[in-house]
């Protein structure tokens, strides 16, 4: 490092905030320090420089480092908040604990909070680092915030910050792969038209994608409503004729509803969901690990204030949290005769 900086004219303390990206050292200083690394063949060692982000954070523990939790929340609200949104704020809290940091959460209302008066109150409480969960419409010049902050979001709402979520695709297969074992074949997706775009193709795609490898799709084998309700659920069922529903909804949920129109549950129908929770343990379906996707997206953050990364990634990273199967009294063994095979995955 003393040779780097002699031939640049400089402190081997410059040299060393440069290498780390410090905001006080000039673009043309960290440049120069660079492609002198380059001609010369130095590279950092990784866990040394671990090591001492390590000690530097150890050294500042008067000063915790602040991430901002910034829940954008819709204009008019057409439900609770999901159960996976509030999990995923808990895991938010375990990591930053872990980490010696601080979260400060902020509801972001776009009608009575512009871009740059949030830009401001952040700037004005010394926060470098956000994690933005996106339940609304984002606020008008959102691109104005993302310099300022090393940032990374729980769902896939801003593809241009890294961002963290459940691997929705991989929860639906493992949903309709599990019926199947269990001898469902004819198989719906019940689904709410208020579950965010993105996350809704994923699980349509996944849906069919897993369904066809098995048999032939059926298009009125999803079933998209506005809310749950018997006008949609009933007429559906009637038609589809379903032996098993998938749906993100609590399976409970659903459960209830069948079980008040005199259809057994799993006898007639069995019942499995994409976000299950432990407080329905009767209910069969898949854990999205929200806790888990919340303490990723702290890891992410984090690591880019360690090297005074800010502004939006030249190459954004998605991080895909796998589900897990619990099985449950909703869906049950079907028996089927096996004089045939059938239903043979392709």
């Amino acid at each position: 490092m003393k040779d780097i900086a002699t031939e640049a004219g400089v402190s081997s303390m410059t040299v060393s905030r440069a290498l780390r990206n410090d905001p006080k050292i000039s673009q043309s200083t960290k440049e120069r320090i660079h492609q002198i690394c380059d001609r010369l063949g130095y590279h950092p060692d990784p866990r040394l420089s671990e090591l001492m982000i390590h000690l530097r954070r150890s050294r500042n523990k008067r000063s915790v480092e602040t991430i901002a939790l910034i829940k954008v929340v819709p204009e008019r609200e057409t439900g609770a908040p999901f159960l996976t949104e509030k999990r995923q704020i808990v895991g938010c809290y375990e990591r930053a604990k872990q980490l010696g940091l601080r979260i400060d959460e902020f509801e972001w209302l776009p009608s009575k909070m512009s871009v740059k008066r949030m830009v401001r109150i952040l700037r004005a409480r010394g926060v470098r680092g956000a994690v933005l969960q996106v339940r609304g419409s984002l606020p008008e010049g959102i691109e104005e915030f993302y310099p300022y902050f090393a940032a990374a979001n729980m769902d896939a709402t801003i593809p241009l910050l890294h961002h963290v979520h459940t691997d929705h695709f991989q929860g639906m297969s493992l949903a309709v792969e599990k019926l199947w074992e269990k001898g469902y074949r004819r198989i719906g997706f019940y689904l709410l038209e208020r579950v965010k775009d993105w996350a809704a193709d994923i699980w349509k795609a996944s849906f069919m994608y897993r369904i066809s490898r098995y048999t032939e799709f059926e298009p009125q084998s999803i079933c998209v409503s506005p809310v749950l309700r018997l006008d949609t659920i009933m007429p559906w069922i009637g038609t589809y004729q379903p032996e098993a529903i998938v749906s993100h909804m609590p399976a409970v949920d659903i459960m209830r509803m069948l079980i008040d129109q005199g259809i057994r549950v799993p006898e007639d129908i069995g019942v499995v969901t994409v976000e299950w929770m432990s407080r329905y343990p009767e209910c069969a379906g898949v854990n999205q690990n929200s806790v888990n996707v919340g303490m990723s997206v702290v890891d992410v953050v984090a690591r880019q204030l360690a090297y005074n990364e800010k502004g939006l990634p030249p190459f954004p990273k998605k991080v895909l949290v796998e589900g897990e199967w619990y099985d449950g009294l909703s869906a049950k063994n079907v028996i089927r005769n096996r004089g045939k095979k059938k239903g043979a995955a392709k």
